[in-house]
């Protein structure tokens, strides 16, 4: 059987897109998918699973400054272990469990982030320009929670981290590893970081059409 996105992306929505509580019961708190490495007989899951966070870590020779991209990062424990290590992490994932408000509009989004984060993100549909929004939720980084937009383009999922940032606008910079396309700069008062499996041209149209929405709201 060949491999498509619409045939992988089925199956991910039938393995994985079930309740996070069931899999809250199965992984525990931080929800980390794969198994844990007990370093005593004694140790608790949370122990574990961190404990395999560091093995990872130490094996990719990760530190400080280093760039981490982890696709397929379920729940994004590794990620959030990495960042927390001085290192910039971006996870990636094609299931729903990355949307935890799933709405198009932004008026249904962007308060739903009220008592979450102790920001208010700019949220704006861009369906008009081929981007059209899918929902949100909170990821942490480097300890500090954060909002997550999540917008599609055709069949690719875009991931728009936002945080509040001093310094002026900046031009976007795109770059591409692994066959995902990585833009990073700052709008409005807000670092922006965004990932997806797109061309370089594709991101900067994303991350043009983000700016003309932000800047229509000043």
């Amino acid at each position: 059987m060949r491999h498509s996105r619409t045939r992988d992306a089925a199956a991910i929505h039938h393995h994985y897109d079930v309740s996070n509580t069931f899999y809250e019961w199965v992984l525990g708190p931080s929800m980390t998918y794969t198994c844990a490495c007990y370093p005593r007989p004694d140790a608790t899951l949370v122990e574990a699973q961190e404990n395999k966070y560091r093995l990872v870590f130490e094996k990719l020779r990760l530190k400080p400054g280093d760039r981490l991209l982890d696709v397929g990062c379920g729940w994004g424990g590794m990620v959030r272990y990495a960042a927390r290590h001085g290192v910039k992490a971006v996870g990636v994932t094609m299931s729903d469990h990355g949307v935890e408000v799933a709405s198009s509009d932004r008026h249904t989004v962007k308060p739903w982030f009220a008592g979450r984060i102790d920001y208010s993100p700019p949220v704006h549909d861009l369906t008009a320009q081929g981007f059209p929004l899918l929902g949100g939720r909170v990821d942490l980084i480097d300890g500090r929670k954060v909002a997550v937009l999540v917008y599609r383009h055709n069949q690719h999922r875009i991931a728009l981290i936002l945080w509040p940032a001093s310094g002026g606008d900046t031009t976007p910079s795109v770059d591409q590893r692994d066959g995902f396309a990585l833009a990073d700069w700052r709008r409005g008062g807000f670092a922006m970081r965004a990932v997806a499996d797109l061309s370089p041209a594709e991101m900067k149209s994303f991350a043009a059409a983000v700016d003309q929405a932000v800047a229509a709201d000043r």
